[in-house]
């Protein structure tokens, strides 16, 4: 995970589980909320790390996901968003990260992703 893939918002994993990010800062260190220290995101032993994107975080955010073939379909009332992947379901397995649904779903609609 890159600093510049990260908006304020986003979670990420700490030590002790999801964190939210509170500041981004131009040396790539951030800060997360409720901390006023700075935090390594790329290197070799990053302090925080993402967060794979599971069938429970699916569950947690307001995305209905519908896995077939090799299409996943994200449905949140009336939008759907439609994602093709070339090596079928087994491809799919890795969903990908949470702070990145988080930042798709707000270039998409320009709100931002609720997760419980």
């Amino acid at each position: 995970m890159k600093a510049s893939e990260l908006r304020i918002g986003n979670l990420i994993l700490g030590a002790r589980g999801s964190v939210k990010v509170s500041a981004i800062l131009e040396s790539g260190l951030i800060r997360i909320e409720g901390n006023s220290s700075v935090f390594g995101v790329e290197g070799d032993e990053p302090c925080l790390l993402p967060i794979p994107l599971t069938e429970e975080w699916c569950s947690r955010t307001k995305f209905h996901v519908d896995i077939t073939e090799n299409i996943i379909i994200w449905t949140d009332g009336d939008k759907v968003f439609m994602e093709q992947y070339g090596e079928g379901v087994e491809e799919v397995k890795n969903m990908g990260y949470v702070h990145l649904r988080q930042n798709l779903y707000h270039a998409l609609t320009g709100e931002e992703l609720t997760i419980k």
